[in-house]
Parts: C-alpha cells; structure tokens; sequence
C-alpha cells in the first residue's frame, strides 16, 4: 500500500510541478504582490486538491487492496486542476496574451509528448510490467512507464529552464507583427498529434519515434525563435542611440533660422517703404507719404496675442487657429507652462494640438450666436508629459468629436479624454509623453 501510495504521489508531482514552474517562470520577476498572491493562493488549493487525491488513494487501496473503484474520479480531479491551473494562468498573469499562450501552449505540449513516448516505450519494451496505456489512467502509472517518465523530464528540463529564462529576458524585445502568435502555431498542432495517436501498439515504434522526432523539432523552434530575438536585441545594443540633446539643439537651431530669416526680410521691406518715403519728401509730396505712412501704421498694428508662452511652435498653433475666434467675439483665454523647447516628437504635437484646436473652434463656431462663446485652454509640462485642457461649449456629440484624435490615439502616439461637464460644456484632455 505505501509503495502503491509513493508511485501515486510521484506521479501525481512529476505531471504537475515542473510544467507549472516553467510557465510561471518567464513572468513571475514582473508581476506585483497584487498578482503574485492569486497564484499563491491557486498553489495552495493545488497543495488541498493533493491531500484529497491522497485520501482517496488511501481509503480506495485499504478498501479494495488494490487501484480499482477511484481512478476516474481521480482523473476527474486532475483535469479539474488542470484547467483551472490554466484559466489562472492566462487570466492573472499580466502578460502579453500570445506570448504566455505560447508559453503555456509550448510547455503543456512538451510534457504531454514525454509522456506519450513514455507510454509507448513502457509498453514495447516492457509488456509483462505493463497494466494498461498509463497516458489514460492519470497518475496510475505502472512503476515501469513511470521511471520511464521521470527519466524523460529529469533529461529535458535543463533545456526547457533555460528556454524559459532566455524567453524572461526577451518580454520586452521589439518583434515584428504576428511572431509570437506563429509561434503558438507547432505546439498547437503538436497537441492534436497526441490527441489523434492511435493507441495501437502495432504501430508503436512508428508512433515513438515520430513522437520524439517531433520533440526535438518543438525545442529546435523555440531555441531558434528565441536566439533571433537574442539577435534583435543584440544588435539594438550596439546600434548608437540618437542624442535627445542634440535633436532638441537641431530643432532649435532650425526654429532660429526661420526667425532669423523672417526678420531679414522685414528689414528689407521696412528699408525699401524708407526708400520710396524719403523720395516722397523730397519731391515735397506730402499727400502720397501721407498715405504711405498711414497704411505702415495699419499693417504695423497687431492684435494682442491669445498666448505667449515661449515655445514657438506652441504660441504659433495657438495664435495662428484662435485668434480668428476672439476676432468673431468668442472670449479666448490661453496660458502655458511649458518650456522654450520641448521634449517631444514635434512631428506628433503639431498633429494633436492642432486636432484639439480645430475640434474646439468647430465647436466655437458652431454656437449660436458665436460672440456668447468661451474657450478655455490649458497647457502643462510636468513629468515628461505634456497635458493640454480645452474647454469649450458642447455643441457636438462626445462620440464624434475630433477623429483625427482618435486616429492618434489608435495608433499609440497620444491619448485623450473627452467629458461633458456639470454646465453642459465639454472638456477635452490630450496627453503627450
């Protein structure tokens, strides 16, 4: 009964430990307490459901004497296990979803060809041993199919441990669209092999060695795909990182330039309005200059500026899309905390700011009357993070307000909120990192 009771036990581990560990393994380093303590809490109810499996084995052997009455409960209990070790598994682990289907997929899959080939080989080779096709009893394995067994984990698992720590290391390389999902595609069909093996011992040779063949082959795959990305990020390290300091030394010289070259030629036409005006007075035509001068003062005048932050691209977006607004009565208000030059891909701030300032104008403009409107907006710096808060009267449906902003956000580049406040106006937040 005791030796009936450790061969039960062992199995029971054999089949159970190593796969959970593996597939754990990848992820546990980066997982919060918050996600760690579910999973304790599944070891533990794995830990009870062991203690129940051993009384039943216990109370079945001194009832009948031997395995008999209990084995397909038993199994029922294992498979229970099994896929709420699973649905654990995908649902807690935070985790790109196809990379821990793959890892799940991968090692289940692994373990279940072992011991397929275990029970083939148990059989062929020692047929008197034998009480059955063990693959279908559970952990009720015949002593001989499950040294077999053990012998085959003991064998792979350094290669299966090291797969998974060089996969740990690789959750963040970039991969192209569509590999970690190819990847769940051999062990997927790996699985249906097994499920499909007819269980004839006519074949049994045929079926061992396609069996391991095809072992060696899912290990050959996953070693390859995880040593490309071991390429990737290889060549990512030596690859030189662009200077962020030089890029922002680069758009401020570029911003420099074309302030410089604007005020070249606004020397040029005020030298050239002197030259026509001095030659108008020294023809003692007054009426003319008179005239000149009237329309430089007229061109000359400007309209207070909405904001003046510093930041040229900034005041230029702002200024440049409302000050038609305040010209139409719309009551403007603007200010900025922002630095002279930010910190940002500029070829994605000048798209979304001026997506909420475009959506926040329609809105302006499609009040009625428009003078009664008002515009609030807020832009803040901090954290490396730029928070833009526009305001203005709820005109439009939340749900098709600036699509353009919605593309932006789809693609990564930016998010936002979009809220209708307590006075019927809406609010629109851009967050920039």
């Amino acid at each position: 009964m005791i030796f009936y009771f450790f061969r039960a036990l062992l199995g029971f581990l054999m089949q159970t430990v190593p796969p959970a560990f593996l597939c754990i393994y990848p992820f546990w380093a980066r997982q919060t307490w918050e996600r760690k303590r579910p999973v304790l809490f599944f070891v533990f109810g794995g830990f009870l459901i062991l203690g129940i499996f051993i009384a039943m084995v216990f109370m079945d052997t001194i009832r009948a004497g031997k395995p008999a009455s209990n084995v397909n409960l038993i199994n029922l209990l294992m498979f229970l296990e099994q896929g709420c070790c699973f649905l654990i598994y995908l649902f807690v682990i935070r985790a790109p979803f196809f990379k821990k289907l793959y890892c799940l997929t991968f090692i289940s899959s692994f373990y279940a060809g072992i011991a397929l080939v275990a029970s083939f080989l148990n059989r062929l080779l020692f047929p008197e041993l034998s009480v059955g096709p063990f693959v279908q009893d559970g952990y009720l394995w015949p002593l001989s199919g499950l040294c077999l067994y053990v012998v085959l984990v003991a064998a792979t698992y350094p290669f299966l441990f090291r797969l998974m720590r060089r996969m740990s290391s690789h959750l963040l390389t970039p991969t192209r669209t569509g590999f970690w999902p190819s990847l769940c595609v051999p062990p997927v069909l790996f699985y249906l092999w097994i499920f499909l093996t007819p269980n004839d011992l006519f074949y049994g040779w045929i079926i061992t060695s396609a069996t391991a063949l095809m072992l060696v082959l899912l290990l050959c795959v996953a070693f390859f795909s995880l040593q490309n990305l071991t390429w990737v990020a290889e060549l990512e390290e030596k690859t030189t990182p662009p200077d962020p300091q030089k890029a922002l030394s680069r758009e401020a010289c570029a911003v420099f330039n074309e302030k410089l070259q604007s005020s070249e030629m606004l020397l040029h036409d005020f030298r050239h309005h002197l030259l026509v005006l001095k030659k108008l007075l020294d023809d003692d035509d007054l009426g003319p200059a008179n005239h000149l001068l009237q329309n430089l003062l007229d061109e000359t005048e400007t309209a207070e500026p909405i904001l003046t932050s510093g930041n040229y691209l900034i005041d230029t977006l702002v200024n440049g899309r409302l000050g038609a607004l305040s010209e139409k009565g719309v009551a403007v208000s603007a200010q900025a905390s922002v630095p002279d030059i930010l910190p940002l891909d500029y070829n994605t701030l000048s798209p979304s700011l001026l997506a909420v300032l475009n959506t926040a104008a329609a809105a302006c403009e499609a009040a009625s009357p428009c003078s009664e409107s008002e515009l609030t907006l807020s832009l803040d710096y901090s954290r490396q993070c730029l928070r833009v808060v526009c305001t203005f009267p709820g005109t439009q449906p939340l749900d098709t307000l600036s699509p353009d902003l919605q593309a932006l956000s789809v693609s990564g580049k930016c998010r936002f909120e979009c809220e209708r406040c307590a006075d019927g106006r809406t609010q629109l937040s851009l967050w920039l990192s």
